[in-house]
């Protein structure tokens, strides 16, 4: 076989169709319901649903349409994007740095904001100080 890439990825339908019916049946034993989509379903709402409201969370944080081109390299949407990805209760990507503080997947932006160009820009921002991040505070 292959090697899969991005460009082509292959699901086994047997597998999927295998699996897929394992998830329906799980669904009936926790809620007594058939399952037709996530929202419909009171169990996947209850366990999925708290992802609709990250997304909407998210995108408020966000504030992507306040952006202006003289914001560019100042920081501020820099710092929008990391306050997005931050939100609390949101576990849709790895920022905690539990595994370590080259886990969180905002690494490199914070690593950025620390640089002579942004220090300014973090500084007058509303995130949570650079301190407060592991790898700064030695």
């Amino acid at each position: 076989m292959a090697a899969i890439t991005t460009s082509d990825p292959y699901i086994d339908q047997y597998l999927f169709e295998r699996q897929f019916a394992r998830f329906k049946s799980h669904v009936v034993d926790e809620s007594g319901r058939e399952f037709f989509s996530f929202t419909s379903n009171p169990y996947t709402d209850k366990e999925e649903g708290y992802k609709y409201v990250v997304y909407q969370e998210g995108r408020t944080t966000l504030s992507f349409d306040k952006w202006r081109e003289a914001d560019i390299g100042d920081g501020k949407i820099l710092t929008s994007v990391i306050a997005a990805i931050e939100l609390k209760g949101s576990n849709l990507l790895k920022w905690q740095g539990r595994w370590g503080e080259t886990s969180n997947c905002c690494f490199a932006c914070i690593a950025l904001m620390t640089t002579a160009r942004f220090s300014k820009a973090w500084s007058g921002s509303s995130a949570k100080s650079i301190q407060s991040y592991p790898i700064f505070s030695s």
